[in-house]
């Protein structure tokens, strides 16, 4: 993807307990093999709980990039809409386009003079516009703009996954 926001959640994760060389109280012997499955599965439920966060995150993550297109009036044909989307890949998610004009919708381009005979390109209105130059294009950013708004989603996650006590 050439213009993408990289989420990732790291988590030590209980990839199999083990009871060898773990020292269980007195009152527990005998429940060893017991404990050690119900940690197993409390370790398989805890990585599937993380799998649907960073889900979540991805499809907000997408939804907030569209909502903020839409905000700027920045579509003109819907491809750049249409192209974001979710990469996924372990521990992380990458959401973005790959459309080669995102990063000039994102931060702007100076003037562009044509090479040829002229520039050829339709209006939003669908007006055809042949031109031997054409001036800057502002920034409309709509990448950024998501990027502010997630680490509000990390802390409400932080907040009910620290509401965890023994």
């Amino acid at each position: 993807m050439n213009l993408e926001h990289v989420i990732t959640i790291k988590t030590g994760g209980i990839d199999q307990f083990n009871i060898k060389g773990f020292g269980f109280p007195a009152q527990l012997k005998g429940l060893e093999k017991e404990i050690c499955n119900h940690i197993n599965q409390l370790g398989q439920g805890i990585q599937k709980v993380q799998k649907q966060g960073l889900d979540e995150l991805g499809k907000q993550s997408q939804k907030l990039q569209q909502a903020q297109l839409r905000a700027n009036n920045s579509i003109m044909t819907g491809n750049l809409l249409n192209s974001i989307h979710q990469q996924k890949g372990g521990d992380s998610v990458h959401i973005g386009t790959n459309v080669f004009y995102a990063k000039y919708v994102e931060e702007g381009r100076g003037p562009i003079v044509a090479r040829g005979k002229a520039l050829h390109f339709f209006t939003k209105s669908g007006n055809e516009v042949f031109a031997k130059r054409v001036g800057p294009a502002r920034a409309k950013p709509y990448l950024a703009p998501s990027g502010e708004i997630l680490p509000s989603y990390f802390s409400i996650i932080d907040k009910l996954l620290g509401g965890i006590s023994w």
